[in-house]
């Protein structure tokens, strides 16, 4: 069956309220920002028994001024048990995927500017085929991800209200307390980026997103994990996370997940060319 698409633009709540009607097992929200009264709002019109799946970015600017609401991580998790939050690196899609026929890409973020007054401009995308298309690209991005659980999102919560209360005293004594408070924040903001993940494993998973569908040297992996995880990979500085050294250290982290996927057959490396690629087991 060809796919359909239909043009959205501004004002378009409506729009996705009968896109919502069409989930039957699950939605899948891939966004930056989320808004708790827009999370409300999804979870009143999404069939009960189906599970929402949340990927967005959670970054210090972001939880600071209150663009990604930390109380719509959480209704959008408590929507069923199997329902997940999963935190991605420099996530700017937004993208919503209604079960196996529906899905809409937008400009828009699940906010109230973004839903009813921004101009936005989005396509609905009507048909099995393209949507499997649409949803297996968010769902290998989702793969260098980690799940964030609800203690975690409160943990940061806690942390964006010390450096709100701060900032509202506007006094000059207070100001290395506040740096201090937003250090503790965008710290707490990478851990969740890394989650249980070794540093090997970090980077393993970005190899591998990274190599899907074609081959690289090792210059040009790094510039994309460069990309993926600036913050990580800032050079000129030490950054400790959970006691582990990145900055300075994460080309070394890098190359160890080289060679441990080259080891267990994962991604090859041609002398010749200095090319790096996945094996042909691995890219399906």
């Amino acid at each position: 069956m060809q796919s359909n698409i239909k043009f959205i633009q501004n004002s378009w709540r409506k729009n996705l309220h009968d896109f919502l009607s069409f989930v039957d097992l699950e939605l899948i929200i891939a966004c930056p920002y989320i808004r708790k009264t827009e999370a409300d709002f999804v979870r009143q019109n999404v069939p009960k028994g189906a599970d929402i799946f949340a990927l967005t970015s959670i970054k210090e600017d972001s939880v600071r001024n209150g663009a990604l609401e930390m109380s719509a991580l959480i209704l959008l998790s408590g929507q069923s048990a199997a329902s997940e939050i999963i935190n991605l690196p420099n996530l700017h899609a937004k993208v919503f995927i209604a079960g196996q026929h529906r899905a809409i890409i937008t400009s828009a973020n699940l906010t109230q500017s973004g839903i009813d007054k921004n101009y936005e401009y989005g396509i609905e995308i009507i048909g099995k085929k393209c949507t499997a298309e649409v949803r297996k690209n968010i769902l290998d991005y989702a793969a260098i991800g980690t799940k964030v659980d609800i203690e975690e999102i409160d943990r940061i919560s806690k942390y964006a209200k010390a450096v709100e209360n701060i900032e509202k005293t506007r006094k000059t004594p207070e100001e290395k307390k506040l740096r201090q408070e937003i250090r503790n924040l965008q710290d707490k903001c990478l851990e969740l980026q890394i989650g249980d993940k070794t540093p090997t494993g970090l980077f393993s998973d970005a190899i591998y997103y990274v190599l899907r569908g074609c081959s690289m040297k090792t210059d040009a992996i790094q510039e994309h994990i460069r990309g993926l995880y600036p913050q990580l990979c800032e050079e000129e500085r030490e950054r400790i996370i959970k006691g582990v050294g990145y900055g300075k250290l994460w080309k070394h982290h890098l190359r160890n997940a080289q060679q441990q996927m080259k080891r267990q057959g994962k991604i090859f490396y041609d002398s010749k060319s200095r090319m790096w690629s996945m094996s042909s087991t691995q890219a399906k």
